[in-house]
């Protein structure tokens, strides 16, 4: 089994309000976890720790846990995340591009 988790904060030093941006109608970090979904490489998550996006993921239906707003990286926020949704010992932690992938084994 896998699991997607997709960090998530508004206060992005880059760009501010990234993850609800507009893309066509559908907010970005939305846009994100429903190409995630299709893909049906494995159950997805968003983790963030912004109300706004937790009641955003929620009414479009997709998967949202709330993480500690005081993390230092996006590594952080998925560790935290994981830790919620599965207390397996066994992962694989990967990165490929700017996703994050985490393959847990029972």
């Amino acid at each position: 089994n896998n699991l997607i988790i997709i960090p998530s904060r508004m206060e992005s030093k880059r760009l501010p309000g990234k993850p609800l941006l507009d893309i066509e109608g559908i907010p970005m970090v939305i846009r994100v976890a429903k190409q995630a979904i299709k893909s049906n490489s494995g159950l997805v998550y968003i983790a963030c720790c912004d109300e706004e996006v937790y009641k955003t993921a929620k009414n479009y239906g997709v998967n949202v846990i709330m993480t500690n707003p005081n993390h230092n990286s996006g590594t952080d926020r998925i560790y935290e995340a994981f830790k919620n949704i599965n207390n397996s010992n066994k992962i694989e932690f990967t990165r490929r591009h700017a996703y994050y992938f985490i393959k847990f084994n029972s």
